[in-house]
C-alpha cells in the first residue's frame, strides 16, 4: 500500500529533474510513494522522460500537464488531483514541492491574467497551488516545500559575489508593494539596461514573496512572507497544525533557468564557467554557495 504521493512542480528543470532523480534512487520513495511530477507541457518534457527511463519497475508515476502561468490551469489542476484523492484514486499528498520558477532578465512579459510573468509563476501560482491542495494534503506527516533563493536578504554577501545587483541605490527595498511588482513597473528592463537588469524585481518579488526570513531592510512591515504567513496559520489549525512548511534555498546551480538572461549570464555564466566552478566547488564545500 502506498504511503502517500510525492507532488513536485517543474519537474523538467534541471533541479526539478534532479529532485525526481534523487526520489527514484532513495528505494523507499521510489517503492513506496506515488510521484506525480508537473510540467508545463509533457509531451516536450525531455529531461524528465529521460529520468523516468530509469525508474524502478515497481514506482507509480503520472506526467501532468500545468501551465503556472495561468491560475485557470492551476485550478484545473489542483481540482483534478483533490477529486482523484477524495475518490481514493490518489493517496494523500505527503510532500508538495513547489520547485517550479521563471526568471526572464531581459524582457517584461506579462501573463494571460495581467500579471508580470515572474510575480504569477513563481509566486501567485505556487500560493494559490498550496492552498487549494491544502485539502488533499496528508494532515498528519504532510510537507509543503518552496524551492527559493537566498536573495531575499539584500544583506547576504553572496549576492556581491555574484553580481552585486543590490549595490544600486534606486533599489534600497526589495518590497515597493505588491501593486508595482504583481504589475511589471519595479526594475522594468528599460530602466536598467545593464547586465543586472531586472534582477532586484526578479529576486526581489521571488524571495521576498516566498521566502521564511526578510531582509531588514525590506518593507516587511506592511507585508508577511508568504510561507511564513502560511505556516504560521496552518500551525493554529486544529485539522492541519502537524504540516510541515519550509523555505529552501537552492544555491546557485548551472540549469537553463537563467536561458533568458543574456549572453554573459545565460550562455557563458550558466553554461561554460558555473558547470565547471561548481564541480570543483562541491568537493569542498557539498553544501556551499554552488
Amino acid at each position: 500500500m502506498s504511503k502517500g504521493t510525492i507532488l513536485v512542480t517543474g519537474a523538467n528543470g534541471g533541479l526539478g529533474s534532479a529532485i525526481v532523480q534523487n526520489i527514484l534512487s532513495t528505494p523507499d520513495l521510489a517503492s513506496n510513494y506515488v510521484g506525480i511530477y508537473a510540467v508545463r507541457k509533457a509531451a516536450t518534457a525531455t529531461a524528465l522522460k529521460g529520468v523516468l527511463r530509469r525508474a524502478p519497475s515497481d514506482h507509480k508515476d503520472e506526467t501532468v500537464d500545468v501551465d503556472l502561468g495561468s491560475l485557470a490551469s492551476v485550478r484545473k489542476t489542483a481540482a483534478d488531483i483533490n477529486a482523484r484523492v477524495a475518490k481514493g484514486e490518489l493517496p494523500r499528498i505527503r510532500a508538495l514541492i513547489l520547485n517550479a520558477g521563471y526568471s526572464d532578465y531581459t524582457n517584461l512579459v506579462m501573463s494571460e491574467d495581467g500579471f508580470e510573468m515572474t510575480w504569477h509563476i513563481n509566486y501567485l501560482s505556487n500560493m494559490l497551488l498550496s492552498l487549494l491542495l491544502l485539502q488533499s494534503m496528508d494532515a498528519q506527516d504532510g510537507r509543503i516545500l518552496f524551492v527559493s533563493s537566498w536573495s531575499h536578504d539584500i544583506e547576504d554577501a553572496r549576492n556581491d559575489i555574484v553580481i552585486g545587483a543590490y549595490k544600486d541605490t534606486r533599489y534600497p527595498t526589495l518590497f515597493p508593494g505588491a501593486e508595482l511588482l504583481a504589475k511589471g513597473q519595479w526594475s522594468r528592463p528599460e530602466d536598467d539596461p545593464g547586465i543586472n537588469s531586472g534582477f532586484p524585481s526578479i529576486w526581489g518579488q521571488q524571495a521576498v514573496c516566498c521566502d521564511a526570513v526578510p531582509s531588514r531592510r525590506t518593507q516587511c512591515s506592511t507585508y508577511v512572507p508568504y510561507s511564513e504567513e502560511l505556516a504560521n496559520r496552518i500551525a493554529k489549525d486544529p485539522k492541519l497544525n502537524n504540516i510541515s512548511v519550509v523555505s529552501l534555498s537552492s544555491g546557485t546551480i548551472p540549469t537553463s533557468f537563467g536561458r533568458r538572461a543574456g549572453f554573459l549570464i545565460g550562455i557563458v555564466a550558466t553554461r561554460v564557467i558555473m558547470p565547471v566552478l561548481s564541480e570543483i566547488s562541491v568537493r569542498f564545500s557539498p553544501n556551499g554557495m554552488l
